[in-house]
């Protein structure tokens, strides 16, 4: 059920955040007032961002509760593709196109271009950072109360006995 309800979350973030993306993008290709477009370019592009990180929030604490039940952290690391891909296209893609438009269409002087790099770069390090410790925690968590699961060793004996209980 977690699974599911994980993908559907992933789904309508990858879309929303898409959205975003297209709709910010767009503005730069607008026929108005340069100020206007540079303007709602970056409000779009600002959502977005804050949307992707939000989004992050809720998909790690649902691949947490993944974890959780299957000890198998996939769903935090997939948040972490989510995360990555995201701010790859709002703060380096978008990034540039708008310092582009903002310099094309002399609406700013002198933007910062390494920010948006930076900002991934220390971001996807710190979400890094944070997953690890945040499995390995809920790991140990897991095993102080319900014990450490061992994994079933197959013995000569279970083979024999399956062999015997087998219709034959």
């Amino acid at each position: 059920m977690w699974t599911r309800i994980y993908f559907v979350t992933l789904a309508i973030a990858v879309i929303v955040a898409g959205f975003f993306a297209y709709y910010a993008w767009s503005w730069l290709g607008s026929v108005g007032d340069p100020r206007v477009a540079w303007e709602a370019f970056n409000y779009h592009k600002r959502t977005g961002v804050y949307f992707v990180i939000c989004a992050v929030v809720v998909l790690v604490a649902i691949g947490n509760v993944i974890l959780w039940n299957t000890r198998n952290a996939w769903a935090l690391w997939a948040s972490h593709a989510y995360f990555v891909i995201f701010t790859l296209a709002f703060l380096i893609w978008l990034h540039v196109s708008g310092i582009n438009f903002c310099l094309d269409n002399r609406v700013c002087t002198d933007p910062s271009r390494a920010i948006g790099p930076l900002l991934v770069v220390f971001g996807s390090l710190g979400l890094t950072a944070l997953l690890f410790a945040d499995q390995f925690l809920l790991l140990r968590l897991q095993e102080k109360m319900h014990g450490k699961t061992e994994p079933e060793v197959a013995t000569a004996d279970d083979d024999k006995e399956k062999e015997s209980s087998r219709p034959l």
